[in-house]
């Protein structure tokens, strides 16, 4: 049935979970509401509205279908080596042993992301973990927990994980892994809205997991999460956000540091050697760094395979419309072999490669990332996606000079493309060019001013929040005032 109003589903979406449903999200409430409509055998929409309002069940039943789910074993094992090897070692040695260390999985979705740290502790301090470190995961879908507690993957949550990992904590049974009883009983799982919680139900945590969370929420939700993160963290307390998300994190709520090249909030004064503070409101993002021994995600093959069951049964060939739209829900396992499908019937199509080169730089498969991106390129020599694409996987690969010669040439090719010149005001920051980044940050503040200002982005999504953008655009620009080149 077609949904005359979506606006009061919305509203109240937003007011019990915090999920902000715009663009792609509209849409997917737009289809979760016809389908629970339909189940329900409610008469209109107006009837389900008032179901969801007194039904608890039913509410959560909503909320499951909305909520994405997209995370695989040791996501960014730069920061579970830092938590491990670092972060927990000094909270053990500043309580002599005496006291647990507790750590949140804010928003565990199935589990991967507690069970890669429990993994992680195990590989450290063997059987004797448990004794002093207390993991707790926590979500709002109801459906997810309950396949946390089960223990049981596909291989798709394993692409980040090396080959003796998986042998040694998993019990393989036909085309699933079963998580060995050692690892699973370590973790405790709960049913929490982290938006409306009370912190008396929890006890103070050592370490907060906050990862691959935040871009479902708006500003002002996102803000409201952090403070109630906040009244759960200990003085001397760890807060982590995924590299990504360090940017549109640093709220002024939690104080940013970094340490060896990886960006983490804290609460108040960390048990940290040699970190160093940064400044309120920092453009920085985490740098991924080489880690060693079970933490060195195995790369996967640079030609995709398809699913053995897709062998047998290819689906139909889906419009590079609804290849974009995937994509920007995030269905990246579902989506790149289905990009590989559509290569195979149109080669020169450049939108497929623009799609797959973004997938993998968001799974930091940055060398393949830069190959798909490249291969665009050569196909449609302007395209300001891939110039884009181009620099940002040039910056995660610490190439600057690279990255700023093709921030440039994105700006060349579209001047209104406010994303390149906000980067570049970071890469000039970055090299001491102050009145060069001050220019870059006008620039960008100018553009984003105008009404509906575009990116020049044809079919990658814009992962930057405009409104929010412009306010950093004005923060920095205060901040460098008086500043002059280093």
């Amino acid at each position: 049935m077609v949904i005359t109003n979506l606006e009061p589903f919305k509203d109240f979406v937003r007011g019990f979970s915090g999920l902000h449903l715009e663009g792609v999200g509209q849409e997917k409430l737009a289809a979760a509401l016809d389908e629970r409509i339909r189940k329900t055998g409610s008469a209109n929409e107006r009837d389900y509205l008032q179901l969801i309002m007194e039904d608890v069940a039913e509410r959560l039943k909503l909320i499951n279908i909305l909520t994405i789910n997209e995370t695989y074993f040791f996501r960014e094992p730069d920061q579970i080596h830092l938590l491990t090897e670092r972060m927990i070692p000094r909270l053990l040695e500043s309580r002599m042993g005496l006291k647990q260390v507790n750590i949140l999985s804010a928003g565990c979705s199935s589990g991967e992301e507690p069970y890669s740290v429990a993994i992680a502790l195990w590989e450290k301090y063997h059987e004797a973990f448990p004794r002093f470190c207390w993991l707790l995961g926590v979500d709002i879908d109801s459906s997810v927990l309950s396949r946390a507690r089960a223990g049981r993957y596909g291989d798709f949550s394993f692409r980040g994980t090396p080959e003796e990992v998986r042998q040694r904590y998993f019990d393989q049974d036909g085309h699933f892994w079963q998580l060995k009883p050692c690892i699973r009983e370590a973790v405790t799982f709960r049913e929490m809205n982290l938006q409306n919680f009370s912190a008396r139900d929890l006890p103070p945590f050592d370490i907060i997991l906050f990862r691959n969370v935040s871009i479902y929420y708006d500003l002002s939700t996102r803000r409201q999460v952090q403070q109630n993160m906040f009244s759960l963290l200990k003085e001397d307390g760890f807060f982590l956000t995924s590299s990504t998300e360090t940017l549109g994190n640093d709220l002024g709520i939690f104080r940013m540091v970094e340490e060896n090249g990886l960006y983490y909030f804290v609460k108040g004064s960390p048990l940290v050697r040699g970190q160093k503070k940064v400044p309120e409101n920092s453009a920085s993002v985490g740098v991924q760094k080489k880690v060693p021994s079970v933490f060195q995600a195995v790369p996967p093959p640079p030609h995709l395979t398809l699913p053995s069951s897709w062998k047998k049964w290819p689906p139909e060939e889906k419009s590079v419309e609804e290849l974009a739209r995937m994509v920007r829900e995030g269905l990246y396992d579902e989506v790149l072999p289905l990009l590989t499908i559509h290569l195979s019937a149109h080669p020169e199509d450049y939108r497929i490669f623009l799609l797959q080169s973004y997938v993998l730089l968001n799974r930091k498969q940055f060398e393949q990332a830069a190959a798909a991106s490249s291969r665009a390129l050569e196909l449609h020599s302007w395209s300001v996606d891939a110039l884009v694409l181009l620099g940002l996987t040039s910056r995660w690969l610490q190439k600057p000079e690279e990255s700023m010669s093709w921030f440039k040439q994105a700006v060349y090719a579209c001047p209104a493309c406010w994303p390149a010149h906000y980067y570049l005001a970071d890469l000039h920051i970055r090299s001491g060019a102050v009145s060069q980044a001050k220019r870059s940050y006008r620039t960008a503040l100018q553009l984003l001013s105008r009404t509906g200002a575009e990116t020049g982005l044809e079919i990658v999504p814009d992962d930057l929040p405009a409104e929010e953008i412009r306010r950093l655009c004005e923060h920095h620009l205060a901040s460098l005032n008086g500043r002059t080149e280093e």
